[in-house]
């Protein structure tokens, strides 16, 4: 017996999830693609051409009025429904049935309930965004001296990272403006003595914010040891409750990627959050002389029920003073 082989099909994943879908055999026309590809626009094609010819030769007592509005809305096939009506008539509920079975598209096999960690952090952002009020203030920093500090420290402090210099920072800078280290339970605003500041680290489902308890009465170097051991025990999953709680504020560094600036979403309880973009290379203008240094955008969000913007903005503003403050930078590493 002669064998003939077995024809090849071309065609995109697209257009094979629509045909299994349609219950077409994509070995039995052309595509319109590339060397003969067939996409989706041929399968759905070839499937009207069918279901019109299919139509035409079925009589009209097949199908309801109602069914066969819903099967070309659908854009079903009705030889591919069996009837549950009188003598085997196509019904509505019938159409309704063979699309709840139809076997699902690739899109839909990709879907994945919201759950676990990703669910917790989806519901306090959903929160977050829905009961504060954010306000962001955004500025552009002139960080040279911070990257030079950090590049005359390397040798010595080579565990010390632009995160760790930035916490140091910003312990410093709420102590300095305790009206931003503050939180709203209820109708009651409450002050805080301690300075924790938490830091965003992203995980391979999400994002935790592990805190540095009390930062501003740590040297950068005690900084530097405690957030290395919280990255890690986060990239095991065997951070504590401990580790998370009673934060005070957030810093949210996405310096690492290619990222100027964003506003960050206040992570609540507490009422505000720095982001920081990436350090690039800039110009800048003093006493009518252009300059080439290193540029920083800071962002602040704060929760404008408790925090107003004027001393927000003085807040952010102390806090580039620091950063292009090389003599406080050099004091920070014993402080």
């Amino acid at each position: 017996m002669i064998q003939f082989p077995v024809k090849h099909v071309i065609a995109s994943p697209r257009a094979r999830a629509k045909a299994k879908n349609l219950g077409i055999n994509l070995s039995e026309f052309e595509g319109s693609g590339p060397l003969g590809r067939i996409i989706e626009s041929d399968v759905i094609f070839n499937h009207q051409q069918t279901k019109s010819n299919v139509d035409r030769i079925l009589p009209q007592s097949k199908a309801s009025p109602l069914a066969k509005k819903m099967a070309e809305v659908e854009q079903v096939s009705l030889h591919l429904v069996e009837g549950s009506g009188v003598g085997g008539k196509i019904v509505s509920k019938d159409i309704h049935n063979y699309l709840n079975s139809a076997t699902p598209t690739i899109q839909e096999m990709q879907r994945k309930p919201l759950q676990g960690i990703r669910k917790i952090i989806a519901d306090k952002m959903t929160y977050s965004k829905k009961n504060i009020p954010h306000v962001t203030l955004t500025v552009k920093v002139d960080a040279s001296d911070l990257v030079d500090f950090r590049d005359s420290i390397k040798s010595n402090y080579e565990n010390v990272s632009y995160t760790d210099l930035l916490i140091k920072i910003l312990a410093k800078s709420l102590k300095q403006f305790p009206s931003i280290n503050v939180s709203l339970e209820e109708d009651t605003i409450i002050s805080h003595e301690d300075v924790n500041v938490g830091m965003a680290v992203a995980i391979s489902n999400g994002l935790v914010v592990p805190v540095i308890q009390n930062a501003n009465e740590k040297t950068i170097t005690e900084i530097a040891k405690l957030t290395s051991e919280l990255v890690n025990k986060a990239q095991k999953g065997k951070l504590t409750s401990t580790d998370l709680s009673n934060g005070r504020f957030t810093l949210s560094n996405l310096g690492m990627y290619a990222v100027d600036g964003f506003t960050p979403i206040i992570n609540p309880p507490e009422s505000a959050i720095l982001g920081v973009g990436r350090i690039k290379e800039d110009l800048f203008v003093e006493n009518s002389q252009i300059r080439i240094g290193k540029s920083l955008v800071l962002s602040l969000s704060f929760d404008h029920r408790v925090i107003d913007g004027a001393p927000a903005a003085e807040f952010l503003g102390y806090i580039k003073e620091l950063i292009e403050n090389s003599s406080f930078l050099n004091r920070s590493l014993g402080e």
